[in-house]
């Protein structure tokens, strides 16, 4: 079984023009960071906020990792997820030796996305 412990996570948003936005993107990473143990989760922005992905995973690719995880917190694969970030990351890759960098599906219509979607109605509607 390989040990994925050592293998950094980006946790990518889009970034917004409102602090709180992002703040709360970051409050997120920090849960995710909790529920992970020992991993290792960043936070980066595509546009609109720093720090932006190609400066984390720059800096992650200094120590040279085996692996880093960009997992977009994005619904779905638009110009973003299918074009932008694969663009950052042939940068990078370009500047560092790093093994390889993984770019995880976005969130997708899932089934918990659904029910989160159900919950919000309902809260909306009381």
């Amino acid at each position: 079984m390989t040990d994925r412990s050592s293998w950094p996570i980006v946790a990518l948003f889009h970034g917004s023009r409102n602090p709180g936005a992002n703040t709360k993107a970051r409050v997120l990473v920090k849960k995710l960071t909790a529920s992970l143990d020992s991993r290792h989760v960043e936070v980066a922005f595509l546009t609109l906020a720093k720090p932006g992905l190609k400066e984390v995973i720059s800096r992650l690719a200094v120590s040279n990792p085996r692996r880093i995880t960009i997992v977009p917190v994005f619904l779905f694969k638009g110009t973003h997820v299918t074009h932008d970030i694969d663009a950052i990351v042939a940068e990078v890759k370009a500047d560092f030796p790093v093994q390889k960098i993984v770019i995880a599906e976005p969130i997708g219509a899932c089934p918990e996305l659904v029910a989160i979607l159900e919950q919000r109605i309902d809260s909306a509607e009381l």
